[in-house]
């Protein structure tokens, strides 16, 4: 698995006492500054599946078999027009519990180091966006197995949408896929033109259809802004 592909993870929900306890779709990725580690996905995956932070199982690893343990939840107001850049759900990682019974390294965009300046973003720039689709998911009751497929999907800027802080890309892939349901949660992200500097964030991916296949993304400025908000408190 590549760097850059290591911060992303399936959204995936345990509950006790049942006879299918694993269930969900969505995407998922780790950023980290300089103080704390974060786990983000798009508000209504959560949302949309009546799910609670204490729901997740997020592992830090294909191999891992622990849950990353969270300590608090950040979301960003809605508005009365509920904006598109609103759409984001955050988990602060708690990394003294995280370190007391990790089997597996936690890989995250770091958020000086990573994160791309949208601005200097040109139409027709060639974007990647990685995520789960949910057709490729399912859970092997039989052998207690999970199984997911990460996808790199490649797409063209189309640039800024009417919505504030929000983009748009065309996808442009050989990947098929009946559906896009389940990459909501995404990362969106570029690759520099010199190939030996790091993978750089654009982005988190909200929605989009397979008709159309264009897709909307918000500013990874936006997750920076917020995280400095949050951490200034």
């Amino acid at each position: 698995m590549k760097e850059h592909e290591r911060p992303s993870r399936p959204v995936l929900f345990f509950t006790k006492e049942s006879d299918y306890p694993y269930w969900g779709i969505g995407s998922s990725f780790f950023i980290a500054s300089d103080q704390h580690v974060y786990w983000i996905t798009a508000r209504h995956v959560m949302e949309k599946q009546g799910a609670l932070p204490h729901d997740l199982k997020i592992t830090p690893g294909d191999d891992s078999a622990i849950s990353v343990p969270f300590s608090e939840l950040l979301q960003i107001e809605k508005g009365l027009d509920n904006e598109d850049f609103r759409d984001l759900y955050m988990l602060k990682v708690n990394m003294d519990e995280f370190w007391e019974s990790t089997d597996s390294e936690l890989y995250a965009w770091n958020i000086s180091r990573d994160f791309y300046d949208c601005t200097k973003l040109s139409t027709g720039e060639e974007l990647f966006l990685l995520g789960f689709p949910s057709e490729s998911r399912f859970v092997d009751y039989d052998v207690k197995r999970i199984h997911f497929t990460q996808v790199v999907l490649r797409g063209i800027y189309l640039g800024q949408t009417s919505e504030e802080h929000c983009h748009e890309l065309q996808l442009e892939t050989s990947v098929t896929l009946e559906e896009l349901d389940g990459l909501s949660g995404g990362v969106v992200f570029r690759y520099p033109r010199n190939p030996e500097e790091p993978s750089q964030m654009v982005g988190l991916l909200i929605r989009g259809t397979s008709k159309s296949g264009i897709l909307r993304f918000i500013d990874c400025a936006v997750i920076n802004e917020f995280v400095r908000l949050s951490e200034a408190v």
